[in-house]
């Protein structure tokens, strides 16, 4: 897993010159995918020792001294793909090179691929972006947290009728860093329960003047309301500034991807989220995709869609 770079850097993506000079065929992505994976840093599951791994020819498998074979693709994104490594990889590329995305029709197209198979594909890279090493709350003693939510009506709903439903997006701010999940409506009970599972204790919170917000103080949090309605966007240094310049961003992401249904509207969150969190990064945002391959299978799925469903 990566952690989030504090210090602003400027940083260029990936060339698709270096993307193929680094991974010109398969052997070399599977090549990197061991070595993110298992490498000289991973014991083997059934001696418990480092050793010496060697590839099995013909095979994505890799063979451990102690003649254990390990599949290094199970429980990831690629596992029982009938695609290349570098269609994968290539993807990849176009999703993190994006500032706001790339649509299914233009993977099917630069790879060659059918509708069913882009679609799945691209829905599967974006549940690895939602894997990335996610903070689990924000603020602090000292620290700043703005607080906002945003409303999409143009979600399809999950019924396939083709009928449009309305979803609510809360988010937070603090550092630079942004955490954002749907959640079921604007009741106070479920806003101050959001704000209680994801900001820290000692956190000053700066949010508008939604009704939902004006209890915090009696529940003892230090708060700042900015009256948007009358045009009040800062007072004495505080602002929103932070997460309304992230619903910019997923706005526009949104918006190239057009009508999307309910059901994986938390993956295009964890996309837009992916890359405005590592805007800062030292990497590029390929170099930080690859770095990690998670566990998606099963529960471990199921776990990466509550961090951007909050309803439950």
């Amino acid at each position: 897993m990566t952690s989030l770079a504090k210090t602003r850097v400027v940083r260029k993506g990936t060339s698709v010159f270096e993307f193929f000079e680094r991974f010109p065929d398969e052997r070399a992505c599977l090549h990197h995918i061991h070595q993110v994976r298992w490498g000289d840093h991973s014991p083997c599951p059934r001696c418990q020792r480092h050793g010496r791994w060697s590839r099995l020819t013909g095979t994505k498998k890799y063979q451990h001294a102690c003649r254990k074979h390990i599949s290094i693709l199970e429980n990831t994104v690629f596992f029982r793909s009938n695609l290349s490594l570098m269609a994968w990889f290539y993807a990849m590329l176009l999703l993190c090179n994006s500032s706001i995305g790339v649509r299914c029709s233009t993977v099917r197209k630069q790879l060659g691929i059918g509708v069913t198979s882009s679609g799945r594909m691209v829905n599967l890279i974006r549940l690895q972006m939602a894997a990335y090493d996610r903070p689990k709350m924000l603020g602090g003693e000292g620290k700043t947290v703005a607080v906002d939510e945003l409303y999409i009506k143009s979600a399809l709903h999950n019924d396939g009728s083709g009928r449009l439903t309305g979803m609510t997006i809360m988010g937070f701010s603090c550092d630079g860093i942004v955490l954002a999940g749907i959640v079921a409506d604007r009741r106070q009970e479920t806003m101050v329960g959001a704000i209680a599972r994801f900001v820290r204790p000692g956190s000053l919170i700066v949010s508008d003047g939604h009704a939902s917000y004006k209890c915090l103080r009696s529940l003892g949090w230090r708060h700042v309301t900015l009256n948007h309605e009358r045009g009040i966007w800062a007072m004495n240094g505080f602002n929103t500034a932070g997460i309304e310049t992230y619903w910019n961003v997923l706005k526009r992401t949104l918006g190239a991807y057009q009508m999307i249904s309910e059901k994986n509207l938390w993956l295009y969150l964890a996309e837009a989220e992916f890359r405005y969190n590592h805007r800062r990064s030292a990497l590029s945002n390929f170099d930080e995709l690859i770095s990690y391959f998670a566990d998606i299978s099963g529960t471990h799925s199921e776990a990466l869609r509550k961090k951007y469903d909050w309803r439950e």
